[in-house]
């Protein structure tokens, strides 16, 4: 994974979701090579501040991924579709 501002806002996000990608991907139910490309299209995002934003809007357990959020789609599907954490 990528590592710098976007890739801990993603982390955030994920975790908020109660999808963290780091356990997801070690546990196998997420493929490395998807969780890079997420970090990817993080890293491309043209206004990680407004994410940024967003999540210290909301320091508790959020429901869905903001409407901008260029990973929201998976994220979304992920969310339907993986065990949340507690």
């Amino acid at each position: 994974m990528i590592r710098n501002d976007t890739t801990a806002l993603l982390r955030q996000l994920s975790e908020k979701l109660g999808l963290p990608l780091p356990d997801l991907v070690a546990n196998g139910l997420l493929p490395d090579q998807i969780a890079a490309q997420m970090d990817k299209n993080c890293a491309a995002c043209p206004d990680p501040a407004k994410c940024a934003d967003f999540l210290a809007d909301r320091p508790d357990r959020i429901e869905k991924p903001p409407a901008f959020c260029v990973n929201g789609r998976l994220l979304t599907f992920l969310s339907k579709t993986l065990p949340k954490t507690p």
